[in-house]
């Protein structure tokens, strides 16, 4: 009986401390979609590239930023994403991989922005590279956008994007610069067409608990 007492007392305080614990959780996220602009001229990226071919990759990262978010410009922030973050991406002969092991990566979110000068405002969230990649330099960057500026209300409030719900339409950009996205150097374009969670590891919170739950049903077995 006095077992009985205790492992209860003690359940209940672990079901109350991890239950209040924030905890982050890695979520990757695949994609899939066709090439619809290439400007190369300089011949950076690899053979096998034409309009209309395919192209799939995922992106990988947590549902907590890494600390606070920096503010760029007015109604948008970029946010820090944790070291087991990264990006792959695979496009004919190009296969493109980015970690995340020396920051190499941000999640920037904004609310009625717009991409660049003189282009319609948006409510974009971006998953990019912000260091070159090892060859050549190029770097991928996911976005996704809402015209009808409904999407994002709060820029500040930081949210993992796992489905084209809610979006107008998503692109995939191969750059060769990390300051000028659309005005210049843009190598490659395409139209994001799928996208979905691949997966999504459970919480150590929520995993405690089933295992709690197993046990009180064991010891009233018992």
């Amino acid at each position: 009986m006095r077992l009985s007492i205790w492992f209860a007392l003690t359940t209940g305080i672990l079901v109350f401390s991890v239950s209040t614990a924030s905890v982050a959780v890695p979520i990757e996220v695949a994609f899939s979609g066709s090439i619809d602009s290439i400007d190369d001229p300089n011949g950076l990226l690899s053979g096998g590239v034409a309009l209309g071919h395919s192209f799939s990759g995922s992106y990988l990262f947590d549902s907590e930023p890494v600390g606070a978010p920096s503010p760029s410009q007015p109604g948008q922030f970029f946010y820090t994403v944790s070291a087991n973050s990264s990006i792959s991406v695979a496009i004919g002969a190009n296969s493109l991989s980015l970690g995340n092991s020396q920051g190499d990566l941000s999640i920037s979110i904004a609310d009625d922005r717009s991409p660049s000068p003189g282009q319609p405002v948006l409510d974009p969230f971006d998953f990019w590279g912000t260091a070159f990649l090892p060859d050549n330099g190029i770097l991928p960057i996911v976005s996704f956008f809402d015209t009808s500026l409904a999407r994002i209300s709060d820029p500040t409030e930081y949210f993992v994007n796992t489905s084209l719900a809610g979006w107008d339409f998503g692109i995939l950009r191969i750059v060769n610069s990390d300051s000028c996205f659309d005005a210049c150097e843009v190598l490659l374009t395409g139209e994001i067409e799928s996208l979905r969670v691949v997966q999504a590891i459970p919480e150590p919170r929520a995993t405690i608990l089933f295992s709690l739950g197993l046990a009180v049903v064991a010891s009233r077995r018992r």
